[in-house]
Parts: structure tokens; C-alpha cells; sequence
């Protein structure tokens, strides 16, 4: 039996007026022609439009049902000059209470406003933390705006108002049935990059981003699209940002001076887990600097702030600096490092969020993934901001745990 092409039935249900509130059966006429049956007077009146229905059914940009998925994302989308939308992302950390063991994922979250005009503005919290306040004029590529934040922004509408963009397929993102669209795709050598926009397929608004390399999807690219709205040209926060802690760039330890048990105490911002941590003794007291560059051609070094640094490991001949500096390092014997901070004007180091404190009691530990030692993680004592690098999740909870003053 020849199948009607759902283009053709859909542009007549269009064009043609429903007789008795019914829609045509243009299956059946077409089965009807092709078995070269009489054609009934009705039919015959509609041949005109069975034409002009297949010859935009061939122009169609969409495709079938797909063409509605885009036109229904477009009109969502489509209003003010302003968007607004507030991204939950990937990266992050977990949230441990050190007296319950209870563990919390914590992520990061993005809330961007962006106007052809008047340019960007991006806030990006931890836990509630403002990490940065960003805002970039318009003609100026953003600072801050994560790729695939900005992309949804800049590229989705336009690629839906120019027909570029295309219907994947269906799937599920935080138990919302969407349909994926694709924005755009970059091949690179062997490999094809796609950008992808999953849409509620009850609202059609946004719900998620994600990148897919060769159909894989790239870990930590996605974003889950928590707000999203269109505003009046006079509408949206455009206020100048705040000075912000330095965002991206380089850091550098130096140590300072190796310090006695009585030295350290004098500093008054020394803390430690006494002579033994989870069986390892202690190998080191030190003060250490931390200088900040920023990553671009000349920039200069600049101290950020210094430290009291205490380390516990399976021998003298430990150099935990150097050890705990190296990116991607196989920890193979144990080993543990508390940094105490008097004053953190950037807490940066060795990729822990800048700008994030966790709640008194807790320790942040970074993603093993995120971080350039084998686990790093955060807290804070007294009146004091504590990093701790360590060689598994074990001793970096129990030197978390052990925690007291020097002195």
C-alpha cells in the first residue's frame, strides 16, 4: 500500500477546511490513485490543493513533525530582546559534615543575562557563594559565560530562525520528556563535535545543554537549564560588576622559611592534626606564598597570600610541594598537607572554587577529576580558611577531622 508522506497530509490538513470538524483521510485518497480507482468529485475539487501541498511539503525547512518541534521551540524563545536564564552545571564538589559522614553533591550554578545591545551579564554561586559578578559590554566576548552557557544564548535562537537547526531525537533529562535539537556541529580531523539543546516537549522552552563527541556525550558539558525567560529591551540586570578575585590564571607556591613547632605557633594561624594523622607522622612545617598570574602574554607575578603549611608523610625525604604541584601525579604512598589561611583574598589553589567557604562543620572535597592532586578539599576552622590535599578520601577526612590548633 503506498504510504502518504505525513509532510503532504499535514500542509493539506492545513490548507483544506475540515468537513463535519473531521480531518481528511488523505491516506486513503492517495491509496485511492495509486489503485487508479474513479476519483470522487471531492478529490478531484482538491487536486489543486493536493499540489500546492506537496510542493510545500518540499520546501518545508523542518521535516514532518519535526518542523512543529522547531517552530513550537522558536515561539518559546521568541519575545524580548533580553534573555535570562539560570544554568545548574556540572562542576561542583561534594559536601561532607565531618561529625555524621552525611554527604551533599553541591553544584555549580550560572545566571546569565544577555542583550545584543548592552552585553552580558554572568553571576556564577557555590552553595549559595557569589564566585564572580562578570559583566561584559556588548561587542566584547564574554570573561566568564561557560561555551555552552553562551552558545544557547547567541546560537540557538538563530539557528531556529534560519532553519538550520534539527530534530535528533527523544530522550528524558530530570524525568522531563524532551526532544533534542541540534544547534550546530564542528568536524575536527576524525571527529564531530555537536552542540545540542534538549527542549520540554510540553513547553518546548530549553531545559538542558549538552556536547556529544562522535554520539558520546563529553563529560562535563552539559548544563541543566533551571530558568529561562525573555525580557523587554528596559528589563534584565545590567549593573556594573563588582572587582572580582582573579578568575583564571596561574598559580605558584613558594616556600617561604621551614618553621619549628615553636615558630608556628607564634604565627597564631597554624593548625594541625597533632604528631600523627591516620598513622603517618609529621615531616614538615613550613610558611609558603602563593602568587597569582593571569594567563596572558607579560603579565607579571603578583603575591596573593601566604600560608602555614603542615605535612604528614611515610618519610623525611617527602617533598609534598613538589609532590602535590604535579598535575595527574600516581599518589602511590600516603600522604597528607593542611594549609592554613589567616586571609583569603582567593582561595584558588590547586583548583579548589575561588571565593567558596563551606558551612562551619563540613569539608568540601573537590572532584577527583577537577582537582591536580590526588584529592583536595576545603573548610573552615575558627576564624581560619583550611586546604587540605591528600593522597586518598580517607586521610583527607581524617586530617579534617583531627583538626586543632598549634599550640
Amino acid at each position: 500500500m503506498l504510504e502518504t508522506d505525513p509532510r503532504i497530509a499535514d500542509a493539506l490538513d492545513r490548507l483544506v477546511p475540515a468537513y463535519d470538524d473531521e480531518r481528511g483521510d488523505w491516506g486513503s485518497v492517495a491509496a485511492a490513485g495509486a489503485r487508479r480507482r474513479r476519483l470522487p468529485r471531492l478529490a478531484l475539487a482538491l487536486a489543486p490543493a493536493v499540489a500546492a501541498a506537496a510542493a510545500l511539503a518540499l520546501a518545508w525547512p523542518f521535516g514532518g513533525g519535526d518542523g512543529r518541534v522547531l517552530e513550537r521551540a522558536l515561539a518559546a524563545v521568541r519575545g524580548g530582546p533580553v534573555l535570562h536564564v539560570v544554568f545548574r552545571e556540572e562542576w561542583g564538589g561534594t559536601l561532607v559534615d565531618l561529625e555524621t559522614g552525611e554527604r551533599r553533591r553541591v553544584r555549580g550554578e550560572r545566571e546569565v543575562w544577555y542583550d545584543a545591545r548592552r552585553g552580558v551579564h554572568e553571576i556564577a554561586r557555590l552553595g549559595g557563594d557569589v564566585l564572580y559578578d562578570a559583566l561584559s559590554p556588548a561587542g566584547r566576548p564574554p570573561r566568564h559565560v561557560g561555551t555552552t552557557s553562551f552558545r544557547l544564548l547567541a546560537e540557538y535562537p538563530r539557528a531556529l530562525e534560519r532553519g538550520e537547526a534539527r530534530v535528533l531525537g527523544r530522550g528524558v533529562v530530570d524525568g522531563i520528556d524532551v526532544h533534542w535539537v541540534l544547534v550546530s556541529e564542528e568536524a575536527h580531523e576524525n571527529t564531530r563535535a555537536r552542540f545540542e539543546v534538549a527542549v520540554s516537549r510540553e513547553t518546548y522552552e530549553p531545559v538542558a545543554t549538552r556536547v556529544t563527541v562522535d554520539g558520546h556525550r563529553l563529560a562535563g558539558s552539559g548544563s541543566r537549564i533551571l530558568e529561562f525567560e525573555t525580557l523587554a529591551a528596559s528589563e534584565g540586570n545590567f549593573e556594573p560588576a563588582p572587582p572580582n578575585p582573579p578568575a583564571a590564571g596561574e598559580l605558584r607556591m613558594r616556600p617561604v622559611r621551614e618553621l619549628t613547632l615553636r615558630e608556628a605557633r607564634q604565627t597564631g594561624s597554624a593548625v594541625w592534626a597533632g604528631h600523627r594523622v591516620d598513622g603517618l607522622p609529621l615531616v614538615g612545617l613550613r610558611e609558603v606564598a602563593w602568587s597569582f598570574r593571569r594567563q596572558r602574554p607579560g603579565s607579571a607575578w603578583r603575591r596573593v597570600v601566604t600560608a602555614t603549611q603542615v605535612t604528614y608523610g611515610s618519610g623525611r625525604d617527602v617533598d609534598a610541594s613538589d609532590a602535590l604541584s604535579r598535575p595527574h601525579r600516581d599518589f602511590r604512598a600516603p600522604l597528607a598537607q593542611i594549609s592554613a589561611f589567616a586571609s583569603v583574598r582567593c582561595a584558588f589553589v590547586f583548583d579548589l572554587p575561588c571565593g567558596y567557604v563551606p558551612p562551619p562543620g563540613t569539608v568540601f572535597l573537590v572532584p577527583r577529576e577537577r582537582s591536580v592532586a590526588a584529592r583536595a578539599g576545603l573548610l573552615r576552622h575558627g576564624g581560619l580558611f583550611i586546604t587540605i590535599h591528600a593522597s586518598s578520601d580517607d586521610l583527607l577526612l581524617a586530617a579534617a577531622r583531627a583538626l586543632r590548633p598549634l599550640g
